[in-house]
């Protein structure tokens, strides 16, 4: 159920997976740098934003290919704390190995809080 979808959206349009998931986190890390970054690759089809949201954390979402069959539409939402963090650890090391720098990767270790969508 999507209530603002609902305020501007179509109602007899239905959402459909696209084919890309998203992993969004807050983290206590500082950001190295001032205003927002666009980080991609073009190797894995990841792409991603990073923003500050306080002089000590930072705001991310990392979005990638993921297949509908293994999706798993119904874990969508707030990860435990122990999820998020087992999750991000994951994707740091295909971001790690695809080469990106590790300033979009530090904060994957650092998440308070992450949501899968």
């Amino acid at each position: 159920y999507f209530p603002v979808r609902s305020q501007f959206a179509d109602p007899k349009v239905q959402l459909k997976y696209t084919g890309v998931t998203c992993l969004m986190g807050i983290s206590d890390c500082p950001s190295q740098r001032r205003g927002i970054d666009f980080p991609s690759s073009t190797t894995s089809e990841f792409h991603a934003v990073y923003f500050p949201t306080s002089h000590n954390e930072q705001c991310f979402q990392i979005h990638f290919p993921l297949d509908e069959d293994v999706s798993d539409k119904d874990t969508w939402g707030n990860l435990s704390k122990a999820d998020g963090k087992e999750r991000f650890e994951k994707l740091a090391d295909k971001l790690r190995d695809d080469g990106w720098h590790e300033r979009y990767i530090e904060p994957l270790y650092e998440v308070e809080h992450a949501v899968r969508v």
